[in-house]
Formats: C-alpha cells, structure tokens, sequence
C-alpha cells in the first residue's frame, strides 16, 4: 500500500485496527470481474485474532471474484461530521488490503458467526443465538481476510481548531 500523503492525518496502526473492529459497516472492494469493472460491496465486518471476517450467502457474485482473484481491498469510515464552517467533512477512516479465502472450518466458522451477532445483536441471549446459527448455518458461507496492509487516516481536528 502507498504511503499516506497526508502524514499530520495518519492514525496509529492499532487505532485503525481499533475503528475496524468497532465500524458498524465497512465495503470490500474486489478486483475486476470479467466484465473490466471492479466490484465493491458493503459488509458487516468482525476482527478475530488479527484477521478479518464476513458472511455471506454461500453463493454469488463475491464468491465468483474471489475464485478469480483473492486480493481485496475494505474500507470503512468511523465518526464523520460536517465542520462548524460548513465546509469540511471530518471523519476518521481506515483501508486495509488483505487475502481472502473461504473458511472451511466448522469450529471457526461458528466463532465467527457466533462473534457477529454480539457485535450487531448483543441483546439475544446465547441459546437465542445458537438457534439462529443452526437455522442458517448451512447457507452462509465466512469468508476470511489476511491484512497485508493497514493504515488509517483522520481529519477530525483537535479541539483548539475547526477545519
């Protein structure tokens, strides 16, 4: 990955770590299918032992890119807030290039899942979470993602200034 050109808006490596495990949502682009054109699609990211992971259907066309190719490349976004003036967005981000693989682990496919939904259902209960699991288990597929590279930038400023 290049170098960040902006280097007073670099985040700490582990502060980017941290605002993707924390992301509600995040995008993972795929390089191009047969048609030329990239692809990128949003996803509901979890962070396990220094990798990152998604579900999704057990079919599709994110399947059939990572058969092509498996680089990818995810994006997400933190806080984001238009600036007192008005005129500037300022967020915190973080991008991230990786491997991505299909998990054919049961165990950790299970992990994974179960991991989800305390991130984005943390109200259920287990047993509530273990029926649901069981439920679809079958149909969804975990993909994994090796990070190769990570930064993170900010334009949030600190509180002595605006923009």
């Amino acid at each position: 990955m290049r170098e960040l050109r902006r280097q007073d808006r670099c985040m700490p490596v582990s502060e980017a770590w941290k605002l993707l495990e924390q992301c509600k949502w995040a995008d993972v682009a795929f390089n191009a299918g047969p048609d030329g054109f990239p692809y990128c699609v949003s996803i509901s990211p979890v962070v396990l032992d220094g990798c990152v992971y998604f579900h999704c259907a057990s079919e599709g066309y994110k399947l059939e890119l990572l058969e092509r190719d498996d680089k990818v490349c995810i994006h997400a976004v933190g806080r984001a807030f238009v600036s007192g003036s008005g005129f500037s967005l300022m967020y915190e981000s973080v991008v991230a290039q990786g491997q991505a693989y299909v998990i054919g682990n049961e165990a950790l496919k299970r992990e994974v899942l179960r991991k989800t939904c305390s991130k984005y259902a943390p109200q259920q209960p287990p047993v509530a979470v273990d029926a649901y699991m069981d439920r679809f288990f079958s149909s969804v597929t975990v993909v994994g993602i090796t990070i190769v590279s990570i930064s993170g930038k900010r334009t949030i400023p600190s509180k002595s200034s605006d923009a």
